[in-house]
C-alpha cells in the first residue's frame, strides 16, 4: 500500500508525485517507483537505465533506439533521422516526401519521392532529367538550353537571339514580327500595331471595332467598322453620311442641316423658323400652330388649349370630358361631357339638371328643394316639416307616424313600438 504524507503534486503526462520515504509515483490508476519503473501513456513499464524513454506506449533505449512517429526504430549513430515511421542515416540518405532514398554527396536534393545530384540533374514538375550545364532551365517536365531555346506556354521552342518572345505557345522575333492576340504577324516598322489577330501600319491605316481600314489624314475616324472623313463626313448610329457644314447633326441613320430643317422622332422634317417645334414626327410654327396628342391643329390666339387631339378657345369654349363645349360666361362647368352654367343649373351624377335656388340639391340623377323636399333612397319625396324622416323610399311625419321594417304605419301614442 503507498503511504501519502503529503498532498499530491500534478506533474505532466497525468503523472502524480506522492511524498513518501521511496521514489513513488502515480501512472493512471496504479503507483509505479522511478528507481526501476517508468510510466508511457498511462502504462507502466520496466526501466532498464537513464537512457530508457517513452514512444507512446512502448520503452525504448536513447541510446541505441529511436522514437519515430509513434514506432521505435534502431539508431545507427549521431546521424540517425525520422523519415515518417522509419529511421535513417542522414551521411547516407535523405528523407524525400516520406520515403528513404540513397545520398551521392552533398548536391543531393529530393523531387518528390526521388533523390537526385544538383550538378549533373533537376527537378522538373517533379521528374528528374539531366543537366547539361548552368543555361539549363525547366519548361514543365522537359528541359530546355536556355541559350538556344525558350519556354511557351509549356513547350520548348528554338530561340533566334535577344529579340526572341513568346506568342503563346510559338516563339516570334521581335524586331520583325509582332504577336496579335495569340497570333504571330509580320512587322512593317515601328507604327505596327495590333487590331485583334491583324497587324497594321497606324501612319497609313486604323483599327476599327477589329477590322484594318484605310487612313486618309488626320481627320480620320472610326464609325463602327467603316472609316470616315471628319471634314467632309460624320457617323450616324453606325453609318457614315455626308457632311454639308458645321450646322450638320444626326437624325437617327441620316443627317440634316441644324439651320434649315430639324430632327423630329428619328424623321427630318423642314424647320420655318426659330418658333418651329416637333409634334411627334411632324413639325409645326409654335406661334400658329400647337400639339395636341401628337397632332398639329391650328392656333387662335393665346387663350388656345388642347382637347385630346384638338384644340379650342378658352375664352368661348371649355373642355369636358376630352369633348370641346361652348363657354356661357365665368359660371360655366362641366358635367360629363356636357356644360352647363352653375348659376342656373347643376350637375347630378352626369346629368344636367335645373337650379331652383340656393336650397338644390342632388337626389341621385335628379334635382330636389331642400326646404320641401327630401332625398329618400334615390327617391325625391315631399317634406311635411321639420320631423320627417325617410322610411326606405318613402318619407314620413315622426311626431305621428313611425317606420316599422321598411313600412310607414300610424303612431297611436308615445308607448307604442312595433
Amino acid at each position: 500500500m503507498v503511504e501519502h504524507r503529503k498532498q499530491q503534486k500534478i506533474l505532466r503526462n497525468g503523472i502524480s508525485k506522492m511524498r513518501t520515504s521511496r521514489s513513488i509515483f502515480r501512472c493512471g490508476s496504479q503507483g509505479y517507483d522511478t528507481t526501476y519503473q517508468m510510466c508511457c501513456a498511462g502504462i507502466v513499464v520496466r526501466k532498464y537505465g537513464s537512457s530508457s524513454r517513452c514512444c507512446g506506449r512502448q520503452r525504448y533505449q536513447a541510446k541505441t533506439q529511436m522514437c519515430c512517429a509513434g514506432t521505435v526504430v534502431r539508431k545507427y549513430g549521431s546521424s540517425s533521422r525520422c523519415c515518417g515511421r522509419q529511421g535513417y542515416q542522414a551521411n547516407t540518405q535523405m528523407c524525400c516526401a516520406g520515403t528513404v532514398v540513397r545520398k551521392y554527396g552533398s548536391s543531393s536534393r529530393c523531387c518528390g519521392r526521388r533523390g537526385y545530384q544538383a550538378n549533373t540533374q533537376m527537378c522538373c514538375a517533379g521528374t528528374v532529367v539531366g543537366k547539361y550545364g548552368s543555361s539549363s532551365r525547366c519548361c514543365g517536365r522537359q528541359r530546355y538550353q536556355a541559350n538556344t531555346q525558350m519556354c511557351c506556354a509549356g513547350t520548348v521552342v528554338r530561340k533566334y537571339g535577344s529579340s526572341s518572345r513568346c506568342c503563346g505557345r510559338r516563339g516570334y522575333q521581335a524586331n520583325t514580327q509582332m504577336c496579335c492576340a495569340g497570333t504571330v504577324v509580320r512587322k512593317y516598322g515601328s507604327s505596327s500595331i495590333c487590331c485583334g489577330r491583324q497587324g497594321y501600319q497606324a501612319n497609313t491605316q486604323m483599327c476599327c471595332a477589329g477590322t484594318v481600314v484605310r487612313k486618309y489624314g488626320s481627320s480620320s475616324r472610326c464609325c463602327g467598322r467603316q472609316g470616315y472623313q471628319a471634314n467632309t463626313q460624320m457617323c450616324c448610329a453606325g453609318t457614315v453620311v455626308r457632311k454639308y457644314g458645321s450646322s450638320s447633326r444626326c437624325c437617327g441613320r441620316q443627317g440634316y442641316q441644324a439651320n434649315t430643317q430639324m430632327c423630329c422622332a428619328g424623321t427630318v422634317v423642314r424647320k420655318y423658323g426659330s418658333s418651329s417645334r416637333c409634334c411627334g414626327r411632324q413639325g409645326y410654327q409654335a406661334n400658329t400652330q400647337m400639339c395636341c396628342a401628337g397632332t398639329v391643329v391650328r392656333k387662335y390666339g393665346s387663350s388656345s388649349r388642347c382637347c385630346g387631339r384638338q384644340g379650342y378657345q378658352a375664352n368661348t369654349q371649355m373642355c369636358c370630358a376630352g369633348t370641346v363645349v361652348r363657354k356661357y360666361g365665368s359660371s360655366s362647368r362641366c358635367c360629363g361631357r356636357q356644360g352647363y352654367q352653375a348659376n342656373t343649373q347643376m350637375c347630378c351624377a352626369g346629368t344636367v339638371v335645373r337650379k331652383y335656388g340656393s336650397s338644390s340639391r342632388c337626389c341621385g340623377r335628379q334635382g330636389y328643394q331642400a326646404n320641401t323636399q327630401m332625398c329618400c333612397a334615390g327617391t325625391v319625396v315631399r317634406k311635411y316639416g321639420s320631423s320627417s324622416i325617410c322610411c326606405g323610399r318613402q318619407g314620413y311625419q315622426a311626431n305621428t307616424e313611425m317606420c316599422c321594417f321598411g313600412k310607414v304605419v300610424r303612431k297611436y301614442g308615445s308607448s307604442f313600438k312595433c
